[in-house]
C-alpha cells in the first residue's frame, strides 16, 4: 500500500509540474488576457495549480503518522501472520522493481 501511495503523489506532483510550467507558458505566449478557450486565461490557470490537486489528502498523511514509541506491541498471533509475508519480500521485491517484471526467479516453488 505504501508503495501505491508514494506513486499515486508522484503522479500527482507530475501533473501539478505540468500545470504549473503549461501556466508559465501561456503567461509569456498570451500574457493576462483571455484564455483561447474563453477561459479567464493565465489568472485562472494560475489558480488551479494548486486547487486541483488530486491526491493531497494522501501527501498529508505523514501529518497523521503515530510515533513508534507510541504503537502497541503487536499480539503474538498477529506477529506470527506477518512473519508469512517477511519470508517472500526477497522474492516480492524482485517483481516490482524497475524494469524487473519477475523474470530474475528461477525457482517458483514458493508459490
Amino acid at each position: 500500500p505504501a508503495r501505491l501511495l508514494r506513486v499515486l503523489v508522484d503522479i500527482d506532483d507530475a501533473v501539478n509540474q505540468w500545470r504549473y510550467r503549461h501556466t508559465q507558458l501561456v503567461h509569456k505566449m498570451i500574457g493576462t488576457k483571455m484564455g483561447t478557450g474563453g477561459s479567464l486565461g493565465f489568472p485562472y490557470l494560475r489558480s488551479t495549480v494548486d486547487s486541483l490537486k488530486v491526491f493531497s489528502d494522501i501527501s498529508n498523511l505523514s501529518t497523521l503518522q503515530i510515533p513508534k514509541r507510541f504503537l502497541p506491541e503487536l499480539p503474538p498471533m498477529v506477529r506470527d501472520q506477518l512473519k508469512y509475508f517477511h519470508n517472500i519480500e526477497p522474492y516480492d521485491r524482485t517483481l516490482f522493481e524497475l524494469g524487473g517484471g519477475g523474470d530474475t526467479i528461477l525457482d517458483w516453488s514458493f508459490c
